[in-house]
């Protein structure tokens, strides 16, 4: 009897456990997609580049909802988003590390109802000029081979409703943008 009671105690513990660790267990890593509220739109300036080229990228931002949003993130677009750059058979490539040349500051910035914006920033490279293209080595990736490569801009800013009690969040890997497609020849 006692070593029944024992059992029916240690199953019950055990049941407990698993109900109260399930909700924590089933939600760690997990983020919801935000992409009806704000979504990324990745493009890059060509299809086909050379080996050695320049392979430059364009980052807008836009607010899909019919109330003002705000985000909050490093202002150069290696800054508001990172990539994931895929070869032809679905391998990741590897970023060294974001190389921009100035340092990341961060910023506010409005976003008014069904708007966009384009991530731009200024480039010393280009004396000083604002520019709305980077340089995919400014998110750390150094293109070496020939091949097919697709692209994805993940976000990396915490965006907040205005004027309104709509949903404070940080973008995440399910708010990816759209996939962007080129090829790297010799």
């Amino acid at each position: 009897m006692l070593i029944l009671m024992r059992s029916s105690l240690l199953l019950g513990f055990a049941l407990i456990l698993c109900a109260s660790t399930r909700p924590i267990v089933a939600s760690a890593g997990q983020y919801p997609a935000h992409v009806e509220i704000l979504s990324l739109r990745l493009e890059s300036s060509k299809t086909i580049y050379r080996l050695g080229e320049p392979i430059e990228l364009r980052v807008t931002i836009r607010n899909n909802t019919a109330q003002e949003y705000a985000f909050q993130g490093y202002t150069p677009p290696y800054g508001l988003c990172t990539l994931e750059v895929l070869n032809a058979r679905g391998d990741a490539l590897r970023s060294k590390g974001a190389i921009g040349y100035r340092q990341l500051d961060i910023s506010s910035q409005e976003l008014p109802a069904e708007t966009s914006t384009v991530a731009a920033f200024e480039d010393p490279a280009a004396a000083g000029a604002l520019r709305e293209w980077a340089n995919i080595r400014y998110w750390g990736y150094h293109i070496e081979q020939p091949g097919d490569y697709t692209v994805f801009a993940i976000p990396n800013f915490t965006a907040f409703a205005m004027h309104h009690d709509g949903p404070d969040f940080t973008g995440s890997a399910p708010d990816r943008s759209n996939a962007v497609t080129f090829k790297v020849v010799q």
